[in-house]
């Protein structure tokens, strides 16, 4: 945990009468260099995360963290299937959910609700995971900067098709032949591999190796799996990420607000 000053509430169902609790907390420092009221944006009671007593929390706690997924095409074509019959999220895809006009996937829960103002992402979506699609790239430097550059060119293309007016046929065909054309399904196959619809240009350009071998990574209840090298993926990314970044810069790219239902 972060320094600071943190707040523990207490709730039963029927009521706290009579009831006595003696409560010793147990944590490790993050050794970060901010403090927790720095970043915290959740420190009123009404926007605080409720557990159930006896419950160890590994993961996320702020409400202004955020989530992406990196996975090779071939699995996001397996879990596009897998949630087809899915009753609480269903799975955005591009050129196969109708009137979804992004480059990548998303992962929507259908239990909520947006108010967005993000072109060209569908008004009636829900709260969502980014799927990012890890790529081939090529063997060099100038073959990696192409090919990222050509994503960056389809993507104003895609923008400006919306912009025309152009069918919606026509604008999914398009996006299903990038797909199947531009996105090498073997991402381990040259050198480097990355995401190309990342916000982040160059340095989402990476070496293959780092993706090669995968461990399981805690994250609450359940594990799930990472690149081994995950330090070297997120220095190559965000340069020292265990330090916080200047205060003016500490602004949440995302631009809506989201409800249950």
């Amino acid at each position: 945990m972060l320094a600071g000053n943190y707040t523990l509430r207490i709730g039963m169902e029927g009521g706290m009468d009579g009831c006595n609790f003696t409560f010793t907390p147990s944590f490790k420092p993050s050794k970060e260099t901010k403090s927790e009221h720095a970043m915290a944006k959740n420190n009123e009671m009404g926007t605080a995360t409720s557990y159930k007593i006896g419950k160890s929390v590994k993961g996320q706690l702020a409400l202004n963290d955020d989530i992406d997924i990196y996975m090779p095409v071939k699995d996001i074509y397996c879990l596009y299937d897998i949630l087809r019959n899915e009753k609480k999220y269903e799975m955005a895809m591009p050129a196969k959910s109708e009137g979804y006009f992004y480059f990548y996937p998303r992962i929507i829960d259908k239990r909520t609700v947006l108010n967005i103002v993000d072109f060209p992402l569908l008004i009636k979506s829900g709260i969502s995971i980014d799927i990012f699609p890890l790529v081939a790239l090529g063997d060099n430097l100038d073959q990696a900067r192409e090919k990222m550059d050509c994503a960056v060119e389809e993507q104003k293309y895609i923008k400006h098709m919306i912009s025309l007016r152009t069918s919606t046929e026509e604008i999914q065909k398009r996006l299903e032949q990038f797909w199947t054309e531009k996105l090498d399904v073997d991402y381990l196959a040259t050198k480097y591999c990355g995401n190309i619809f990342g916000p982040y240009g160059e340095r989402e350009i990476l070496e293959s190796h780092i993706f090669k071998n995968i461990v399981p990574l805690q994250f609450e209840d359940d594990n799930f799996y990472g690149p081994k090298e995950y330090d070297s993926y997120l220095r190559a990314i965000y340069g020292n990420y265990l330090e916080y970044p200047p205060e003016d810069k500490r602004v949440s790219s995302h631009i809506w607000t989201g409800y249950w239902i």
